[in-house]
């Protein structure tokens, strides 16, 4: 298909020169991009647009804003969509978008309960890798996340970032009824339902 480069694409463009022999493209771009969309083959439109964002060096694609560099050009197009903000994979059952098809799909498991990574010790399924590796720590009894002020250690690092606040006294978590914090979600919760919930009803 064909791509599609959507309203709000504003470009203001130096052409630069090309060189065959090396196949290297060079020029100076000025974009203003508030909503750009590639999909399939580009378009003359869309071709520009990509170049003023990615300078090319043989197969490497090198991006112009950071320091990000592919051989895929479909990387690169998904890339690319981090520094425009545009997130075109949208969700069919919510309002959440996303960068990159990968991350929509983990996102629709949420919707449809599927768990595929299932443990070959105890049967445990999750929906995400990720979720399967930290679990499988639980059978190792690997802890790979140490405390820089101490001695303990956990298997998860969500585990080690909960802890870490004894230390530092952070207390992210305010409560909207009063003036109290806490390290810790539950910790939150617990005090909502004993002295506010009542209040409430």
């Amino acid at each position: 298909s064909e791509a599609s480069v959507t309203r709000g694409f504003v470009v203001s463009m130096v052409r630069g020169t090309s060189n065959a022999q090396s196949g290297r493209h060079e020029g100076v771009c000025v974009i203003t991009v508030k909503q750009l969309t590639f999909a399939g083959s580009l378009s003359s439109a869309s071709r520009e647009a990509y170049h003023s964002f990615v300078s090319i060096h043989g197969r490497l694609h090198s991006c112009r804003q950071c320091s990000y560099v592919t051989k895929d050009k479909g990387n690169m197009k998904k890339h690319i969509h981090r520094h425009t903000g545009e997130r075109p994979f949208q969700c069919h059952l919510c309002p959440a978008a996303f960068f990159r098809d990968s991350d929509l799909t983990r996102h629709l498991r949420t919707h449809t309960g599927e768990r595929p990574f299932s443990c070959n010790q105890c049967g445990a399924s999750f929906s995400q890798q990720g979720g399967l590796r930290g679990h499988m720590l639980t059978h190792t009894g690997e802890r790979p996340f140490s405390c820089d002020h101490c001695s303990a250690s956990f298997s998860k690092k969500a585990n080690l970032i909960r802890h870490k606040r004894c230390h530092t006294g952070e207390r992210p978590f305010p409560c909207g009824h009063c003036n109290a914090s806490f390290s810790q979600r539950d910790h939150l919760v617990n005090h909502v339902h004993r002295y506010h919930t009542r209040k409430l009803t």
